[in-house]
């Protein structure tokens, strides 16, 4: 279809209860995505897609987010504050005050959504599967 897929990866995970799971993402199904309409200008700079079945979400950094669904008009929502401003007001407030439940997520979670991005991030460059708590063990040093 003359679309070069730059941007297309899956990452395997295999948990220590044996199952397992993947976690995956292209732009094949929306080639046309980056490019200008009909005398409309490129958009912003993306932040985050989300990319499901019939549909995208993006979120263009600091101030819309887009819906895109498949036979539909595309739905804009402008938001009103730069979230990631209020995200950092809630994590010093949180540390400041001790209050875990001002935050969204926890620590906890934050760590290990951080873990595992890093270690897809080492396997991606060097070819090589990545054991979590060794790569952890061999990263903190």
């Amino acid at each position: 279809m003359g679309f070069d897929n730059w941007a297309s990866y899956v990452v395997a995970l295999k948990f220590e209860n044996g199952a397992v799971g993947c976690i995956y993402s292209t732009y094949a199904l929306y080639p046309g995505i980056f490019r200008a309409s009909e005398g409309v200008a490129p958009e912003s700079p993306v932040t985050m897609d989300v990319v499901c079945r019939e549909m995208l979400i993006r979120y263009a950094y600091p101030s819309e987010v887009r819906v895109y669904r498949k036979g539909r008009e595309t739905e804009a929502y402008r938001l009103l504050r730069d979230p990631t401003i209020d995200m950092h007001k809630a994590f010093i407030e949180a540390v400041l005050t001790r209050d875990k439940k001002l935050l969204r997520t926890p620590y906890e979670d934050s760590y290990k959504t951080m873990a595992v991005a890093l270690a897809a991030n080492e396997s991606a460059m060097t070819g090589d599967r990545v054991h979590l708590p060794t790569f952890l063990s061999e990263y903190s040093r």
